[in-house]
């Protein structure tokens, strides 16, 4: 917990355990999964683009990618009125979770699947996680550059953000103070639930860019 005003620290405290099978208490410089707070910074780095002229917000996104749906412009995958089906159901169905699947993956499978729109671009809103894969992947295609790569040298390095990374699996595991997230096994013990591959989509869908980190 963090409590300013003004810019001055009030209160600041970390309660709780980082690690419960090793009863490590959780500090307040432990580093956690921001998960879909992650996806501002992917709108941020298209409004980047934009602004250097290398995307308009009412492309078409079949200009950068190769997918199964038409119709749907960059702008209506930032404001979540796409229509665009959920990729992690399809994952889950077909995925071999011994694996780690990236947006190659993700797009590649819903090229081979199909799932049918949800319904048509612009005709109403509903979150979606699938429009954030596409978005990290078009500023990959406008840029001719990596997604992890450009948002350390266009937003965490400028602003000083040390310690916010996009981090793979592999990254994850190197930070000593990563405060991972955790469930109940058959004996109602929380462990780490990195040991769970096949029901943790954080790990098998580790290399996905845009939608969460």
């Amino acid at each position: 917990m963090l409590v300013a005003q003004e810019g001055k620290v009030l209160y600041q405290e970390a309660i709780g355990l980082r690690d419960f099978e090793n009863l490590v208490a959780l500090k307040k410089n432990d580093i956690f999964e921001m998960a879909s707070v992650s996806k501002q910074f992917t709108a941020m780095m298209i409004m980047m683009c934009q602004e250097k002229g290398l995307l308009d917000y009412d492309d078409p996104v079949g200009k950068y990618l190769d997918i199964p749906y038409r119709g749907i412009t960059i702008r209506q995958l930032l404001t979540h009125t796409s229509g665009v089906p959920d990729y992690q159901a399809v994952m889950d169905e077909h995925w071999d979770k011994s694996k780690v699947a990236g947006n190659p993956d993700i797009l590649e499978y819903l090229n081979q699947y199909q799932p049918p729109m949800l319904f048509e671009p612009g005709e109403k809103y509903e979150y979606s996680n699938t429009g954030y894969v596409f978005l990290a992947s078009i500023v990959e295609k406008a840029t001719g550059r990596d997604f992890v790569e450009l948002m350390r040298e266009w937003i965490f390095q400028p602003l000083g953000m040390k310690n916010t990374d996009i981090r793979s699996p592999e990254a994850k595991a190197k930070v000593k103070n990563f405060a991972a997230g955790h469930i109940k096994n058959e004996a109602g013990e929380y462990v780490n639930a990195n040991n769970f591959h096949s029901s943790d989509y954080t790990v098998w869908l580790g290399n996905r860019k845009g939608p969460g980190k």
